[in-house]
């Protein structure tokens, strides 16, 4: 079995790996950035639904753990810490081509 080479915007991308194992998920490192945008209070349509916020917001639900890595005093969990009425930073549109890498 070949390692798989993960694109740099993938949750994966800095997870270690041999031929035959991954190892625990190592997430990219997403600090604060004033261009960030501040949700005060996350609707319910979100709750346990990071992957829609990710939809909604960058048009891609593949980014559904950037919000756990940029407010990782809310998140033990990514998808059942969500919760509406919550909160959180959501970095901007110019940094997510940043974190994807390209």
């Amino acid at each position: 079995m070949s390692k798989v080479n993960y694109r740099e915007g993938s949750p994966y991308a800095k997870t270690q790996q041999t031929s035959w194992f991954l190892s625990n998920m190592t997430f990219i490192d997403v600090p604060r950035d004033v261009t960030d945008e501040f949700i005060p209070a996350l609707p319910s349509k979100y709750e346990h639904r990071p992957h829609l916020l990710s939809y909604d917001k960058f048009g891609t639900p593949d980014l559904w753990w950037v919000f756990s890595v940029l407010n990782p005093d809310l998140f033990k969990d990514p998808v059942y810490d969500m919760k509406a009425g919550m909160a959180l930073y959501c970095p901007s549109m110019s940094r997510i081509s940043t974190i994807r890498g390209g």
